[in-house]
């Protein structure tokens, strides 16, 4: 007697609901999707789905040339149940995020990168290179003289040898622009100046990063300042909403990423929640939260309040003594934080229970 068939995550993920209006065929499998939702992040999709299709309903779109794991973990990175990226393939989802225009997919992807992964230095610097991801190259320039050591080669005989010597290989292949700042910050380590990659000063600019252009075809009005952006779910008025922290959350789905910090990254959850078309924002969010040396009480209480699971079995793990237990029930947000949460702690806390 066989049992009734297993359903991957993928397909789970991508399961027929009353939010999805379309089917995406990828090997002969099916992702329900929703297009309103897929077409506001992609210019890819919008024009798929303004095509004709075959007469059925839901309308459905094959999906040719793509791994059907790779595209359903990088579709899920736009709703709110993102598959997770338990073989750290970036290089092959980057790929696909490029092809299906889903700027907010390797956004999420470069945050994944930048506090997640424990991928080397040197692969990291790569992948930025390669797929213009700024925020992770600059997280992840080399720190020390020794970290530039370890990736070039001792070199034989004269120190001045051919640039076509393998001790250059590695560079090589990166872009000028990638080898121009690794080679400022090499300056800066041997004149003892150089700030630790983490600390970065943020190049962009609010008004920089939603400057008009040929590709915006809307503008949103936040204030009396203007954000030029392209094809928004609604073009008008956004009202009751400070204009840095709406620029900032917008732009997590934008080409040039403002970068959140602990100062603002809860009016960042916030606005996120209200405006339902970004789900992809709060697992970036979750993310950086994850990084940052917010204290495990605050993070349990922002976990707790947004819905971030991956943070909430963060901060849940980080407690690991009746004290720390105790000084959290005194705080005053103690009272506001879910019974399913508090039970959640307490479970975690019994493993701490000594005879």
């Amino acid at each position: 007697m066989s049992g009734t068939p297993t359903i991957s995550i993928y397909e789970s993920t991508f399961a027929k609901s009353d939010k999805t209006d379309a089917i995406l065929f990828v090997d002969e499998k099916k992702l329900h999707v929703n297009r309103a939702l897929l077409s506001y992040h992609s210019d890819y999709f919008e024009t798929l789905f303004n095509t004709d299709s075959e007469e059925k309903s839901p309308p459905e779109f094959p999906i040719p040339d793509v791994n059907f794991e790779h595209f359903a973990t990088v579709l899920s990175l736009v709703q709110n149940n993102p598959i997770e990226n338990n073989d750290n393939d970036f290089e092959n989802l980057l790929e696909l995020t490029e092809r299906f225009q889903l700027s907010a997919a390797k956004r999420y992807l470069e945050f994944q990168l930048i506090f997640t992964s424990s991928i080397p230095k040197k692969s990291k610097i790569e992948i930025a290179d390669k797929f213009k991801l700024h925020e992770l190259f600059n997280n992840s320039l080399l720190d020390s003289k020794n970290d530039y050591s370890k990736i070039t080669p001792p070199s034989r005989g004269n120190f001045h040898t051919s640039s076509s010597s393998p001790r250059y290989t590695y560079f090589k292949t990166l872009s000028n622009e990638s080898n121009i700042k690794l080679f400022h910050q090499l300056v800066k380590i041997m004149h003892g100046s150089c700030v630790k990659s983490a600390q970065y000063e943020l190049e962009n600019t609010y008004e920089s990063a939603f400057a008009e252009s040929d590709k915006t075809d809307a503008i949103l009005a936040v204030g009396e300042k203007k954000l030029h952006v392209n094809k928004a779910p609604s073009a008008g008025p956004i009202e009751d909403v400070k204009f840095e922290v709406f620029a900032a959350l917008l732009s997590l789905v934008h080409r040039y990423p403002i970068f959140p910090t602990e100062n603002n990254v809860e009016n960042l959850l916030e606005l996120a929640d209200r405006f339902l078309l970004l789900p992809s924002v709060k697992r970036t969010l979750e993310q950086f939260l994850i990084s940052t040396k917010i204290d495990s009480p605050n993070k349990l209480r922002i976990a707790d309040k947004y819905k971030l699971d991956e943070l909430l079995s963060n901060a849940i793990n980080s407690f690991r003594d009746f004290s720390s237990c105790n000084d959290l029930t005194m705080l005053p947000f103690y009272q506001s934080i879910s019974d399913e949460t508090k039970v959640k702690l307490f479970h975690h806390m019994l493993f701490y229970v000594r005879e």
